[in-house]
Formats: C-alpha cells, structure tokens, sequence
C-alpha cells in the first residue's frame, strides 16, 4: 500500500461513474486524490464519499468553458507533489437516436475531448 504523501491522482470527471470508482480504488491504496467536476453539488456530495477512504480534494471545473480548463491546467503545473496517476474520466452522453442529434451535440463531444487532451 502507498502512503506517500508527495504523490497525488487526478480524476477529471471523479465526481460519478467510472472516475468515482477510480477514486474509490486509488484512496484505497493510500492515494491521495483531487478529483474534478462539473457540479458543486456532486463534487460535494462525491467528497463527503470518498473522504472515508482517504484524502481527497476538489476542483470545479467546467470542461466545455476554456477559462476552466486553463485554470485546472494552470493548478496541474503548478502542483508540488508528484502526479501518480491522471485518469480522463468526464464525459458527454446525451442519449438520442443518432438521426437526432445537432451540430452542437457533435460540437460537445469533440469539445470535452480537445479538454481533455489540453489537460493531459
């Protein structure tokens, strides 16, 4: 089990679904984790969660708004502890048969995508 507290995960998209268990999983292990999200309230309520296993930290972070992706950039690099682990969890789904869907739904898609890789 690691206990090193230099290290850190970040979980972009940690707040529900795969980057939830992601966390879950890490904290574990004895990882400390700033997870990320879209909502106050579910990062919220995903801390009040995942602080029984271990540390965790927050960042709001809208990734369809460039001002937010660069802030979480900025705090990426300007982080002293070694980053362990970087795990792309976000994601867009907007369930609708294919014929149904507009420019700014394929817009959404490759625009979380484009966030995600400036973060990484």
């Amino acid at each position: 089990m690691s206990t090193e507290s230099n290290t850190v995960a970040y979980i972009v998209g940690g707040s529900s679904g795969i980057g939830l268990e992601s966390a879950k999983g890490l904290l574990r292990k004895g990882i400390s984790v700033c997870i990320t999200g879209r909502s106050p309230e579910h990062l919220e309520s995903a801390q009040r969660l995942l602080s029984q296993f271990g540390n965790v930290e927050v960042f709001r972070a809208d990734l369809y708004k460039t001002e937010d992706v660069a802030s979480l950039v900025n705090r990426i690099n300007q982080e002293k502890r070694q980053i362990q682990y970087l795990v792309n969890a976000a994601g867009c789904f907007t369930p609708l048969p294919f014929l149904d869907h507009t420019g700014d739904d394929f817009d959404a898609y490759h625009n979380i995508n484009k966030s995600l890789f400036t973060i990484t």
